[in-house]
């Protein structure tokens, strides 16, 4: 591991200025191990050549099914992949759950359980995504990382707010995956 940090995160809409984008690629070229890219598309918010040029040197990209087609003519996540050499992508299908592609050719799929409630889907992907990067940083196997980034989401959307000020709430996350506070 080199002196930066071992793992920079990073979504598409913090880098629409110009000093935002040069410190992330200058940070992305020589101070991390992992680039983690959360692809959010919200017009006017984007433009297309400046997301898909921080895609370039990412390792892990994390967008939606409507996301990838705006990004991709095939809206294949393989060739996605392939294209900007990721070690991994998480495609998020809402409802449907979330599937990771990888590199070596693994493909895990989840899918949130029939009976969850619903309250509110605003930060159901980004509860996925953390979840995602604390599993990449605790080298959690990828199909458990998977299983616990869709319990955690589904645990969100039962809630209103794209996050929850009762720690309780997090408590058994923490206690379930052993997770040193």
């Amino acid at each position: 591991m080199n002196a930066g940090c071992h793992l920079f995160y990073h979504g598409s809409l913090a880098l629409r200025a110009d000093t935002s984008r040069q410190t992330a690629e200058h940070i992305k070229a020589h101070d991390s191990d992992i680039v983690f890219v959360d692809v959010n598309l919200r017009p006017p918010w984007w433009q297309h050549d400046q997301v898909l040029d921080m895609l370039r040197g990412a390792d892990w990209v994390k967008l939606n099914t409507d996301e990838l087609s705006l990004l991709s003519a095939s809206a294949d996540g393989a060739a996605f992949m392939a294209e900007y050499r990721l070690h991994g992508l998480v495609l998020t299908h809402g409802a449907a759950g979330a599937e990771i592609i990888t590199a070596d050719g693994s493909h895990i799929r989840v899918q949130p359980t029939t009976d969850a409630a619903v309250v509110d889907t605003v930060g159901a992907g980004d509860a996925f995504t953390s979840v995602m990067i604390l599993g990449l940083v605790n080298d959690w196997p990828l199909k458990i990382t998977a299983q616990r980034a869709q319990a955690f989401a589904s645990g969100l959307v039962g809630r209103r707010g794209a996050t929850v000020s009762d720690r309780t709430f997090y408590q058994t996350y923490i206690d379930d995956w052993d997770i040193v506070v």
